[in-house]
This record gives structure tokens, C-alpha cells and sequence, in this order.
């Protein structure tokens, strides 16, 4: 920072420096990778009556890459049936079902990031309104999740 004064027929300069000593770390770019598999069995949903909820289900999701300092946030969508999209409530947590961080539309982010090959438990809960129409009743869901692994700065 420069700061010039000029008062008259007297000049007058004054410069004023600041150094702050900044830390240095390496960055390293890389591909990132998401793998996703169901912690019991694939779950087969099957059919749902008004009420009804499906059983908690967990899906670990890993990213890997080859970055050194890459980092990740996770999307999780959960889409269903077009007849059925509108009485279907959906619930995410990353960890414990019901007690674990709530996964919103704008996905799971812990501070920082999660790092390359750091697993995140998802579970999922889907819950048919007790107000969905009858024609419902015994039918699929036909439900399909889809889960994306964004990199981010650290």
C-alpha cells in the first residue's frame, strides 16, 4: 500500500508495507469417480399401500480419484413412478437412518469436503402418503436413485 501526501509547498511521501507469510501447499488436479453399493441386498421395494413406508435402506457411496488434494460433496436424488411422484415423500440421511446428517436437494457437504476414498453411508426412506389414491395400492414404485459425487475446493 502507497500513501503519497502533498500539503503546500512542502512534499511529504510515506509508504507503508505489509508482509504476511502464507502457507504453501501442493495441488494436485485428478479424475473423480463415484462407486455405489447397497449395504444388505438390493432392496426390492415392491409394492406400497397408502401409509406404508419402505424399509430403511443404506447405499455406501465412495469417490476415488487421483487427485492429492481433491474433495467432494454427494447428491443424492430419489426418483419414482410419475403416478406415484406426487404422494411420495422421500428421506435421506448420510449415516444413521433417521438420526444421521438430512441429505437436501443440495446435497451433503461437511466442512472441508469429504476426502477420495471416504465412504458415505446413505439411507433411504420412502413414505406413500396416507391420503394417495387407491389406484396406487399394490403397484411399484419403480424407484431409481441416482447419486453424484461433485468435486470442490477444499
Amino acid at each position: 500500500m502507497a500513501l503519497a501526501l502533498v500539503a503546500g509547498a512542502t512534499a511529504a511521501t510515506a509508504l507503508f508495507s505489509v508482509r504476511v507469510p502464507l502457507s504453501v501447499a501442493a495441488t494436485a488436479t485428478g479424475d473423480l469417480a463415484v462407486s455405489a453399493q447397497w449395504q444388505q441386498p438390493t432392496p426390492s421395494w415392491g409394492s406400497l399401500y397408502p401409509g406404508s413406508v419402505t424399509p430403511d435402506s443404506v447405499l455406501n457411496v465412495t469417490a476415488t480419484g487421483a487427485g492429492q488434494t481433491l474433495r467432494w460433496n454427494l447428491e443424492v436424488s430419489v426418483s419414482v413412478a410419475a403416478d406415484f411422484a406426487p404422494h411420495v415423500s422421500t428421506q435421506l440421511w448420510a449415516g444413521a437412518c433417521g438420526a444421521g446428517t438430512s441429505i437436501t436437494a443440495t446435497g451433503y457437504a461437511p466442512a472441508g469436503g469429504l476426502a477420495l476414498g471416504q465412504t458415505v453411508p446413505v439411507c433411504m426412506r420412502l413414505t406413500l402418503s396416507p391420503t394417495a389414491p387407491a389406484t396406487l395400492s399394490g403397484k411399484s414404485l419403480n424407484a431409481t436413485i441416482t447419486v453424484h459425487a461433485n468435486q470442490r475446493g477444499s
